[in-house]
């Protein structure tokens, strides 16, 4: 885990840089970011023509926390299969908004209108629910190699994401059952596989971008969005499968976040459950006002990551703000047996005041904002 103000500045960069001519995809790149600043698991982003889908991206999941974890948790799965030494990483180019349309819409008075579509079809009941729609978007990311001053397509990563709604398109009302989901993604990825591979650029209604996607490498993965009509926890990625020349094995994926402290938490994780009430109430104890502290644990396998804490506090002076953000760094470094990395961000009145970063093996440091 690196910095989150790193993580700003790289963003800020990136979007600076939305001005600069754009280019074709498997020619030159006018920009490149070197990564040095971040984790050997990010890879060094070359900026090709424009994300076509991107302002869909934004208005799907701008304002939750799957708007981070759809492309960074995919980043990290892409890993396995594209090496960050080897590979550069650009937004999908392939994948155009008309594209995603014919893969995830449906139209129930005219079945045959979206020939190629994944999506559930209207009739069909899954996990007890009457003919809900499934697919939200497939997000893409692309891995290049560099051949002189060009980037050269070598592999994509492709992200079929699930946010189950009912026939009408509204938020469910009840629990759709997992089981019945996974089955459904497990489908789904065989039905893109073969898509992809049965592309013929004579049918009027082919996909174009799969013209370039056929011949390449494809990790498919799965992300589950949400699973009822209102949640506090993004959403986690549950199947992947590496497809080289073939269609490869489809693994589950065991990726959980859980709300701290709730019942959940409790259960799949004891022991830094009743270590984080220990840290919420020594920082209620430090304050002279009333401290909301909530906690968003991230797992993998069922063993802990990541937790990223928010501490909303109303501090009326600058020494009693450093005192609350010390005696947080202190908690952070010693209540938690499990050594994981940790992020915490104090605010006050609502305004974000400090950030404190606790890597994996190192000490707490802080930084005030100011």
């Amino acid at each position: 885990m690196k910095k989150l103000i790193t993580l700003l500045v790289l963003v800020l960069l990136l979007a600076g840089c939305s001005d600069a001519k754009e280019t074709v995809e498997t020619q030159t790149a006018n920009d490149v970011s070197s990564a040095d600043s971040l984790d050997e698991d990010f890879y060094r982003i070359v900026k090709l023509d424009r994300y076509e889908k991107r302002d869909d991206y934004y208005n799907s999941f701008g304002n939750t926390d799957d708007f981070q974890t759809i492309g960074r948790e995919l980043q990290t799965i892409s890993t396995e299969y594209f090496s960050t030494d080897d590979y550069y990483m650009s937004e999908g180019q392939n994948l155009t908004r008309s594209n995603v349309a014919q893969l995830v819409e449906r139209d129930d008075s005219n079945p045959d209108k979206y020939p190629h579509t994944l999506e559930n079809q209207a009739g069909t009941a899954i996990g007890g629910i009457d003919s809900p729609n499934m697919i939200t978007t497939i997000y893409e990311q692309d891995f290049y190699q560099k051949s002189g001053d060009d980037y050269v397509l070598k592999g994509a990563s492709l992200a079929i994401v699930l946010d189950p709604t009912d026939a009408s398109g509204d938020a469910l009302l009840s629990y759709m059952d997992e089981s019945a989901v996974v089955e459904f993604g497990q489908q789904t990825i065989r039905n893109l596989y073969e898509e992809i591979q049965n592309y013929n650029e004579d049918d009027e209604n082919a996909i174009s971008g799969f013209k370039e996607l056929k011949n390449q490498p494809l990790l498919i993965t799965v992300y589950y969005a949400t699973n009822t009509n209102e949640s506090d926890i993004d959403g986690r990625y549950i199947l992947k499968s590496y497809c080289d020349g073939s269609l490869g094995d489809i693994e589950t994926l065991d990726y959980h976040t859980y709300l701290f402290t709730s019942s959940e938490a409790s259960q799949a994780d004891e022991e830094t459950y009743s270590q984080f009430e220990i840290f919420k109430n020594n920082m209620k104890n430090a304050s002279f006002e009333a401290v909301g502290v909530v906690g968003y644990g991230r797992y993998k396998d069922g063993e802990i990551q990541s937790m990223r804490i928010n501490i909303n506090v109303n501090v009326k002076t600058y020494t009693e703000l450093v005192y609350l953000v010390e005696t947080a760094a202190d908690e952070v470094n010693s209540q938690f047996s499990n050594d994981f990395d940790i992020t915490v961000q104090v605010s006050s009145q609502d305004q974000l005041e400090a950030i404190i970063i606790k890597d994996q093996g190192e000490d707490a440091r802080s930084i005030l904002l100011y």
